[in-house]
């Protein structure tokens, strides 16, 4: 229970007492009592005029309260006061795509403003996305990761607000209208760039398997999107190591189109592909995302299975046909001459698995198998 508070202008002294205020009248009166008791049966003969006796009895009863008002274990608290701004976090988009609006030295000087601009009630916090601060490099930009990392930052403190600055153009993480983690702030936004639509045809995504065995076909998956482009034609090409191995015409049927092509390409090698996708023939405002490059690893995961045989036998063609056709094993025979067979190191290094029909025999002992 408070008893008191005293006040100062950064300071606040909170007097605390654990116990009922019962107790503390108790400790009053109680004083007061003790101090008239002996007041009235201590005195003998008069050596002090009549008035010193009363002050020295009240002395000795505010002694006998401070002594029994610490007996309640009373305690004091310290809070001290500290006034913080509200804070604003300004979060930048630096992005390359910001230099390539039409206001884009507005938009500098925007910054430029927003970075000396003084706030009598907020505390200014300056956020960039992409890149350095006084950079408009970045490659991508992840709206949504920025502002969860503004929600960490800032979490427990006083955030009035965040200010984007963005051109809206994310190319990396889920939008922010379908995420979970932003601040619990409000959100304002400034919009930059030419609000247009474009003309513009891309390639929104390529889907496939990020390993192909060797000998088999493997598709590819292309999204290929367009904005203001109804009726128009390109031309999708896949290079494969640089050379052109398919293409096929495109018409987009409306102005915001959306299709997907699948090619199959055959994995005729081992190694890493590269394939290249260009959307070609087309008269867009945006060339950056016409094009886009990937990668698949052709992986030999064929079996060399070894058939030694004493000599021809039906079961052994029987097994031989019944391996190879599994087009991911190759299955080689070789026959017993002269108690030896005639394979060399090298080739039966390359063997993953060796089988034995009719053998040993009683001219080749096992051990020379």
């Amino acid at each position: 229970m408070r008893l008191f508070a005293i006040q100062a202008p950064t300071l606040i002294l909170n007097i605390h007492l654990p116990h009922s205020l019962i107790w503390l009248v108790i400790v009053v009166l109680g004083s007061l009592i003790g101090a008239l008791v002996l007041y009235f049966t201590a005195r003998k003969k008069p050596v002090f005029t009549k008035k010193w006796p009363v002050v020295l009895a009240l002395t000795r009863a505010t002694w006998l309260f401070l002594i029994a008002f610490l007996l309640l274990s009373p305690f004091m608290q310290f809070v001290k006061k500290k006034t913080e701004k509200p804070i604003l976090a300004y979060l930048v988009d630096n992005s390359a795509s910001m230099q390539m609006a039409p206001d884009s030295s507005d938009v500098k000087n925007a910054i430029t403003s927003f970075k000396n601009e003084e706030h009598s009630e907020y505390e200014k916090r300056m956020h960039y996305i992409s890149s350095p601060e006084n950079e408009f490099n970045g490659k991508s930009t992840n709206i949504t990761e920025a502002l969860t990392q503004i929600k960490n930052e800032y979490e427990g403190l006083n955030l009035a607000g965040v200010v984007v600055l963005s051109d809206g153009i994310q190319n990396k993480g889920i939008e922010p209208n379908y995420s979970k983690s932003l601040p619990n702030a409000p959100i304002f936004t400034v919009k930059t760039g030419d609000t247009s639509i474009p003309i513009d045809a891309f390639i929104s995504a390529i889907t496939h398997n990020d390993f192909a065995y060797l000998d088999n076909d493997f598709p590819i998956k292309v999204s290929v999107g367009a904005t203001n482009m109804k009726e128009k034609t390109c031309e999708l090409q896949i290079f494969e190591e640089g050379v052109l191995k398919q293409k096929r015409a495109i018409t987009f049927k409306n102005n915001n189109d959306y299709q997907e092509h699948t090619f199959l390409f055959n994995a005729d090698k081992s190694g890493v592909k590269k394939f290249q996708l260009k959307l070609s023939g087309l008269n867009d405002d945006l060339i950056q995302n016409n094009s886009k490059n990937t990668y698949i690893e052709v992986v030999d995961a064929s079996k060399q299975i070894l058939i030694l045989a004493a000599g021809p036998h039906p079961d052994v063609g029987a097994l031989h046909k019944s391996i190879n056709r599994n087009k991911r094993n190759k299955a080689t025979v070789y026959f017993l001459n002269k108690n030896q067979f005639e394979i060399s190191d090298a080739e039966l290094k390359k063997m993953h698995l060796v089988i034995c029909h009719g053998l040993p025999t009683n001219s080749l002992h096992e051990n020379v198998i």
